[in-house]
């Protein structure tokens, strides 16, 4: 069997990494907290290095002296990459909204709902009225009271537009009557 604990640390014995484990907590821990100045910061640290020292082990040389230089700078990344990971939020948080506010339409939604009230009064008696009463009434002429619709005159034919009249042409149709 082979006595050199970063042999078999690469090797993923589970006696070994756990040697390590117990031999340098403190130092670990010191690192930490001197990184952090948290104690809840610095227990995450803790066991954060010692699960990435797990995870990173094949990165570990072979052959040199202690582990714990090793350790220590899994430590400073961990704290690191920890500090970065709680910025990100902070910032984006802090950051101001990329589009400007949403403009307020309450007020335009309000009077849509004053508005179908409206027209809810007047469709209700609207809706008893014959078809032929719902129809909408011509205007009728200034002069005779007679109803003007569009290309003709009134079913009565007395009045029509383009009517000779005494008064001169402005470009508009004039109603005359009859």
């Amino acid at each position: 069997m082979d006595t050199n604990p970063r042999r078999r640390i690469r090797a993923g014995d589970h006696d070994a990494f756990g040697d390590l484990s117990d031999a340098y907590p403190r130092s670990v821990c010191s690192r930490a907290f001197r990184l952090t100045g948290d104690r809840t910061a610095t227990e995450e640290a803790v066991s954060l290095t010692f699960l990435d020292a797990w995870r990173l082990r094949d990165r570990l040389d072979a052959e040199g002296g202690s582990v714990r230089p090793w350790l220590l700078g899994i430590t400073a990344d961990v704290v690191r990459d920890t500090r970065r990971a709680a910025r990100r939020p902070a910032a984006a948080i802090a950051r101001p909204p990329r589009h400007e506010a949403v403009r307020d339409f309450a007020d335009e939604v309000a009077g849509r709902v004053d508005d179908a009230a409206r027209l809810a009064l007047v469709r209700t008696p609207l809706v008893r009225l014959r078809r032929t009463e719902r129809e909408a009434r011509p205007v009728p002429c200034g002069r005779c009271a007679a109803p003007v619709t569009g290309r003709r005159a009134g079913r009565r034919g007395r009045c029509f537009p383009g009517a000779p009249t005494d008064r001169p042409r402005t470009g508009r149709v004039t109603v005359t009557c009859t």
